[in-house]
């Protein structure tokens, strides 16, 4: 039974997605703690900051704890669907500086949106004591990474190709044993 080519091609753009949005929901959340820690704050408190909408607001001047690594995780959470749905959205294969800047406006139009719409409304504590221009830096990380996304599904069919060949080679390597 073969796969349909819709569905592969989707299967490999989800996937290559979520191996882009992984790595720069990483970058992203990596760049705020160090940036965080050059300005004076604790390494650790926009974790607090994002968890806030989880535990009561006091753990914003506690130390690294749980509490930490659940905003983080919310955070990393935000950006992987973030990935998810631009890799949904960008159907280009083409490569060159036309993904990364498709990649920076997207990431750019989701702080935008983040910081009106489900940040004020989940973690407000965020906006009031987090540094706007260190959640904006994160952002564009996120998106140049995110232009990585067609040179990822170039490498991805590449693997498939080179997997179907050699799966097509084994028939006749076996005929002649």
């Amino acid at each position: 039974m073969s796969v349909p080519p819709w569905l592969k091609n989707s299967a490999n753009r989800l996937a290559a997605g979520v191996e882009i949005s992984v790595l720069g929901g990483l970058l992203a959340l990596g760049l705020m703690a160090v940036l965080g820690a050059f300005s004076g704050m604790r390494w650790y408190r926009y974790g607090n900051l994002l968890s806030i909408g989880l535990y009561p607001p006091t753990v914003f001047n506690e130390n690294f704890g749980y509490w930490s690594l659940a905003g983080f995780a919310l955070g990393f959470l935000y950006f992987v669907v973030a990935g998810l749905l631009f890799a949904c959205i960008l159907r280009s294969r083409k490569r060159g500086v036309g993904p990364y800047l498709a990649g920076i406006a997207y990431s750019l139009l989701f702080f935008l949106a983040g910081d009106r719409l489900w940040w004020q409304a989940w973690s407000p504590y965020l906006v009031i004591y987090g540094i706007q221009s260190h959640l904006l830096w994160s952002h564009i990380l996120f998106g140049v990474t995110l232009g990585l996304l067609p040179a990822r599904l170039d490498q991805r069919d590449l693997a498939g190709v080179a997997f179907e060949d050699t799966s097509a080679e084994t028939p006749a390597n076996s005929e002649s044993l």
